[in-house]
């Protein structure tokens, strides 16, 4: 059910409802409308959002120009879309999942950069796992070079990167890398295809600002002779580590940045563009729209502790929630508490001075005077599931006269703790409830051999004063004075 919408000529969400749900057992279940607001906020960023054309809903829109009204419009979206771009570059990593780089960082690099030397160190694919640790280096290495290309000039990311360039311990550490990847042992410790040429492609971007000036060839190769095993790779590993440690520092820093100038972008762009401003804060309540299945569930379980399962839910103020999706009046009400189906709808309205309240205690057997009501219903339910699970210590006990007395003693007992707490109606037990077991009262001496007792159970169970009618009449004066 689409229970945002109002019920007009033009949606009929109600009666969508009512004309889908079957005809049996209604009485276990109950409606609710409409939706409510809740008043928890949802972040909504740039990035996210994706516009169409109705005709053509298929297309993304990629040029978002027109949506600007001014020559400043445009230049904020224009910023927005760079620092998205910017973002990008940095989690390009090749090596790497996208979204777990996103969420995770380095942290995840490392995780990745560990199983490869546990698989190492059990001396398992050698040759994959070597080429993946390092190639997992090149990729992060790399992204200062694509961070660079994409940040546009003068914007506060490239100037963040202007200052990671300025540090002497990440050059020292891109230069490190690289004097071990071009060590001919390394080298031999890897792929065929991860030669000398493949290591100057993977790290030529980086020259020469990120390498203090210098070009790949001014870069000496390490000399250091690692074994071509597992025992020379995890010594390869090693010397890697203050290298690796900085190089991962620094590329959490620069993708903090990123992820830094991106947001401040987004909040520039709806703070002072009128459009895109409009379609945050419409998202934002359409985000926040949500069914009130969990809401109600919980207004249950916080009346069943307070009062108890026999007290109807309603009549309870929502907590943290602007509103409902529609308003509704006694007039709407009308409608949806009575239907020639008998499927009732409880209401959710806001009334002046007193917040939102579940106005509706029905279920959806609205014809059944029986099962008309939600706390009828669950107190049976209740009760019938009580009694169950109290029973089952008797079931192989001898079926006579002395079981019999002692399960109605123990069911009578529940049902007066009921009835003393406002459960059942009547002035004294016998008329809230009764409870038959016996020969000749509820089982036959062929039920006996058959291996079945029989109870009764009956019960009173109080309705819900849903409406409350008040009479006034004219009273003539009959004395003098």
């Amino acid at each position: 059910m689409e229970g945002y919408l109002p019920e007009d000529v033009s949606n009929t969400p109600i009666k969508d409802f009512r004309d889908t749900i079957g005809i049996n057992n209604l009485s276990y279940g109950a409606a609710y409308y409409p939706w409510i607001v809740t008043s928890y906020t949802h972040a909504v960023g740039f990035r996210q959002l994706a516009l169409f054309d109705t005709a053509d809903l298929d297309t993304q829109i990629t040029d978002l120009t027109p949506y600007a009204k001014n020559a400043q419009e445009e230049a904020l979206t224009t910023t927005a879309i760079a620092a998205i771009a910017d973002t990008n570059a940095c989690f390009d990593v090749a090596e790497a999942d996208k979204l777990m780089l996103q969420t995770g960082g380095s942290n995840y690099l490392k995780t990745r950069l560990n199983d490869y030397q546990a698989d190492i160190t059990r001396n398992t694919a050698l040759v994959s796992n070597m080429t993946g640790y390092l190639n997992t280096l090149a990729s992060v290495a790399a992204a200062f070079a694509r961070a660079e290309t994409s940040a546009q000039t003068d914007s506060g990311f490239a100037g963040e990167i202007a200052l990671l360039q300025q540090d002497t311990e990440l050059t020292e550490a891109l230069v490190g890398l690289i004097a071990i990847e071009k060590n001919p042992a390394t080298i031999a410790n890897t792929e065929a295809a991860r030669d000398a040429a493949r290591i100057n492609t993977l790290y030529g971007p980086l020259a020469p600002k990120w390498l203090d000036g210098a070009s790949l060839d001014d870069i000496m190769a390490d000399a250091t002779a690692f074994a071509n095993n597992s025992a020379g790779r995890l010594e390869i590993i090693s010397a890697l580590a203050p290298h690796t440690a900085k190089i991962l520092s620094s590329y959490d820093r620069l993708c903090n940045a990123a992820l830094y100038f991106e947001q401040e972008g987004g909040n520039a762009l709806f703070a002072g563009h009128e459009f895109f401003n409009g379609v945050r804060d419409m998202l934002i309540k359409k985000m926040r729209t949500v069914p009130p299945s969990a809401t109600v569930a919980g207004i249950y379980a916080s009346v069943d502790g307070s009062r108890g399962v026999w007290k109807a839910p309603a009549n309870v103020s929502i907590n943290a929630i602007i509103g409902p999706a529609v308003n509704l009046d006694n007039k709407d009400q009308e409608n949806m508490n009575v239907d020639t189906s008998g499927k009732s709808i409880n209401a959710i309205r806001a009334f002046t001075g007193r917040g939102s309240l579940v106005w509706g205690a029905r279920t959806l057997a609205g014809n059944d005077n029986e099962w008309r009501y939600v706390p009828v219903r669950r107190f049976y339910i209740m009760a019938e599931e009580s009694i169950k699970k109290a029973t089952e210590p008797f079931v192989f006990e001898p079926n006579d006269a002395n079981t019999w007395v002692k399960v109605r003693a123990m069911i009578e007992n529940f049902l007066i703790l009921q009835w003393r707490a406002g459960a059942l109606q009547g002035a004294k037990p016998e008329e809230a409830f009764y409870v038959h077991v016996g020969l000749n009262e509820t089982m036959t001496a062929l039920d006996i051999l058959e291996g079945r007792m029989i109870v009764e159970i009956g019960m009173a169970v109080v309705r819900p004063a849903e409406f409350i009618v008040l009479r006034f009449s004219h009273l003539m004066q009959s004395g003098q004075g």
